[in-house]
């Protein structure tokens, strides 16, 4: 008998597997980011189909199989794409910050710091009306994973920023007064990445 686990998910992406079953990669507040297989999903009669498009925030229930993790159920609560469809510099930015994530993240590895930083990230976005604040937005999650996944250390410019749980207005324009220093330590980091 295998025992089911439940918990909250963002859809990074969804892969073609076979005739109707699909690939996809989901990042779980509990077990990081996973690759599950689901049965039938890409069939007309699919309950499941409306709940794990690309973008959409979930909670599943899966089950750990001798090959791999298989879906057994997802209700979903949102998408980041239809929360941010009037804003379209925040739905690419947004893309951009998962895109980055379903490359960067080990898998099978908790993140709960990780998962909650990008999902308040992203919330966060829905509130601001300029695209200066938003790409601000972007620094800050992307300075965070970053830091979070061991990739950058916690010294510098960007030390202030790192202080997760923490949004608010003043963190936005502070991190947009040294926009310059903080990119070019995103992009020194994710250039050691390679």
């Amino acid at each position: 008998m295998y025992h089911k686990f439940t918990t909250s998910a963002l859809v990074l992406a969804v892969y073609k597997k076979g005739e109707t079953a699909s690939a996809v990669v989901l990042l779980t507040r509990d077990w990081g980011r996973v690759v599950v297989s689901a049965q039938g999903l890409r069939s007309m009669k699919s309950k499941l189909r409306y709940s794990l498009t690309q973008f959409s925030r979930c909670r599943v229930t899966l089950v750990r199989g001798r090959g791999g993790w298989r879906l057994v159920s997802a209700e979903s609560y949102g998408n980041i794409f239809s929360e941010l469809r009037d804003k379209p510099e925040a739905g690419t930015r947004a893309a951009r910050v998962i895109n980055l994530c379903d490359k960067l993240m080990d898998e099978s590895r908790e993140s709960r710091e990780v998962f909650d930083t990008i999902s308040t990230g992203l919330d966060f976005m829905r509130y601001f009306a300029t695209d200066e604040e938003i790409a601000g937005i972007e620094r800050i999650i992307l300075l965070r994973v970053l830091w979070l996944e061991g990739w950058l250390t916690r010294n510098g410019v960007c030390a202030s920023f790192l202080n997760i749980g923490q949004w608010d207005k003043g963190l936005v324009r502070a991190v947009n007064s040294v926009s310059g220093r903080v990119t070019r330590e995103i992009n020194r980091s994710l250039a050691e990445m390679v």
